[in-house]
């Protein structure tokens, strides 16, 4: 067991020997002509010398290395920053991870280091070539036992010095500024930074031109290319881009006020007021004036202003003679056997109203062959006109009858004449194209109340029979025509049952005398017959006779008529026989006489 005198001059042997090592440590480290001169040195000595130069190489060479990929990785990761930020993570991971094994392993060696200068301190007693022998096979065998460090600083440098040769391009390469060039039929428009806002600036110059037409597009767009661009060069927003991409394009289309009529494109023009003076003087040409009138067109008609396609602007003549034009003609249809207005209306989808207003003669219209109006003409302009309108219209006197008991049968007095009343009708009346298309009453006024006119009649029994013409057949085919500015009684067997004036409303131009079916009618007066048969408006079969100086009879809804138009008659001579055809009640003669046209009151000539 060794003393205690004898492990202090061991710990002094030990702590000199540190010193001196780490003197040697520190003067021989980073030399390589170290190794000279420590060769002329003592074995013993030398060995120590390689010792430390070897231990202090490797951990040179673990923290240089270490630091160095350290280094590398940062800097790789800054240069390919505008590669990707996300690359950073990773590298930096990968290189500090396989640095701390190249770290450890080049502990493990210092730690080896110790053992091998014991072995080589025993070695050096034996002799200089006992010691190099030692350091051999400590030296294969640490390689053996650690070859994995050189392995992995092969693996690990040569890539290091790559990364060092590359990172100077990748710096410059990120130091530059790149950009997309906008071209457009080989002019460059400017610069933008990226794709989505040329994408974005296409769309917005597709979207701002009108598209009247289907599927129209620009006839070409803008290109773009990677380029390199000076630092202070400016990039355009997506609004400026679409402006260039727009002024490039001024010879496919321009700015033009768009006509639409219901929506309906008609076309475009590059001033519209020319056309907004016209619209209005058509508008003025069905105003009336009327205070509270309205006058617009039937469709909806906006001007829209923007881009337009330069082939669809026209000039401001074309498109008022459009406008001008008709969209359909007016429809008729020919009126069959059998057909009704309520049949042909609803076969065209209209009302019998409707129907009537584009036919005001309907019932006149409605016979076989004849053509009826279904469908106005459209016009693109056309014009509805709202206006109140009044009217005065006459309220008819109804007619009551009294009896008097005192006087024979036959006998009628107008003991109270009868008075139409007076009532204002206001009506809202629509007009399309100056035709009226519809009107609503929205209030009446009744302005004067009627008064009923009140006849008083006969009821006693007549003792006498009058003759008031010839009841036996006239034998007179062909009369002389001659008028004796008289009248006779035109029925012998009739009786008057409703005397001349107003009633309803409207005028009796006659007197009815009433009579069995089939009973003679004669002529009042001679002269010659200038109506003979059928009259449609109700009057059925009847006769006029003209009897000169503007005198005329008539004599309406016959059975039937015993002369013929052209012939001559005398006074008394039969003409026809009593019926009920046409608007009629009952069995009678209708006889009227008119002077230059103009119904007279037919009493006073006939002695009543």
């Amino acid at each position: 067991m060794p003393t205690n005198a004898g492990n202090k001059a061991f710990e002094e042997g030990e702590s000199k020997k540190r010193l001196s090592i780490k003197r040697m440590d520190c003067k021989y480290r980073v030399k390589g002509e170290a190794i000279a001169k420590f060769a002329s040195l003592p074995a013993k000595k030398s060995a120590k010398a390689y010792a430390v130069i070897a231990l202090q190489a490797a951990k040179k060479a673990g923290a240089v290395t270490g630091k160095g990929l350290k280094t590398a990785g940062a800097a790789a990761s800054r240069a390919c920053k505008p590669i990707g930020k996300k690359l950073y993570p990773v590298a930096d991971y990968v290189v500090l991870r396989n640095a701390r094994k190249v770290r450890d392993e080049f502990k493990e060696v210092h730690e080896g280091f110790g053992v091998a200068m014991s072995s080589l301190k025993e070695a050096a007693q034996s002799g200089k070539l006992a010691m190099v022998k030692t350091f051999g096979l400590l030296a294969k065998k640490a390689f053996r036992r650690h070859r994995k460090i050189f392995t992995t600083a092969v693996n690990y440098t040569l890539p290091v010095l790559c990364a060092f040769l590359i990172v100077p391009m990748i710096t410059a390469w990120s130091s530059a500024t790149y950009a997309l060039s906008v071209t457009y039929d080989g002019q460059v428009l400017g610069y933008v930074s990226d794709e989505s806002v040329f994408n974005e600036a296409i769309g917005q110059a597709q979207a701002r031109i009108i598209n009247v037409e289907e599927g129209f597009a620009l006839n070409q767009f803008p290109n773009y290319t990677l380029a390199k661009v000076e630092t202070d060069e400016e990039f355009m927003d997506a609004d400026t881009l679409t402006e260039k991409i727009l002024e490039a394009s001024s010879d496919v289309v321009g700015s033009a006020s768009g006509l639409f009529v219901d929506g309906s494109f008609v076309g475009a023009v590059e001033n519209r007021g020319e056309v907004e003076t016209f619209l209005a003087s058509v508008l003025d040409s069905y105003s009336t004036g009327t205070e509270g009138e309205r006058v617009e067109f039937m469709r909806d008609i906006q001007f829209v202003d923007g881009l337009y396609p330069k082939d669809t602007v026209v000039t401001e003549e074309e498109i008022q003679n459009k406008l001008n034009s008709n969209i359909s003609d007016e429809q008729l249809y020919t009126v069959q056997t059998g057909d009704t207005p309520d049949g042909i209306a609803a076969q065209y989808g209209i009302s019998v109203e409707q129907l009537r207003l584009l036919n005001p003669n309907l019932d006149d219209l409605m016979y076989t062959g004849n053509q009826v109006r279904v469908a106005a003409q459209e016009r693109w302009l056309g014009v509805k006109l709202v206006r109140s309108e009044e009217e005065i219209r006459s309220i008819a006197y109804e007619e009551e009858t009294t009896e008097n008991s005192r006087q024979y049968k036959g006998y009628e007095k107008v003991v109270t004449p009868g008075e139409n009343g007076e009532e204002k009708i206001t009506y809202e009346v629509v007009y399309v194209n100056g035709v009226e298309t519809g009107r609503t009453v929205t209030s009446t006024e009744l302005l004067k109340a009627p008064v009923n006119e009140v006849t008083e009649i006969g009821t006693k029994e007549k003792k006498v029979t009058v003759n008031r013409g010839s009841a036996a057949p006239v034998q007179v085919i062909q009369g002389n025509g001659i008028s004796t500015g008289t009248f006779m009684w035109p029925v012998a067997a009739g009786r008057l049952s409703s005397g001349f004036g107003y009633r309803w409303g409207s005028l009796h131009d006659g007197l009815d005398l009433a009579a069995p079916a089939n009973s003679q009618i004669v002529a009042a007066d001679g002269g010659t017959v200038v109506q003979a048969g059928w009259k449609a408006g109700g009057y059925g079969y009847c006769v006029f006779i003209d009897h000169g100086n503007g005198v005329m009879t008539k004599y309406y809804h016959m059975n039937s008529v015993a002369v013929a138009v052209g012939q001559q008659v005398s006074q008394g001579q039969l003409i026809g026989y009593v019926g009920n055809t046409g608007y009629s009640f009952g069995n009678h003669c209708h006889f009227t006489i008119t002077i230059n046209g103009t119904p007279v009151n037919p009493a006073p000539y006939l002695g009543i």
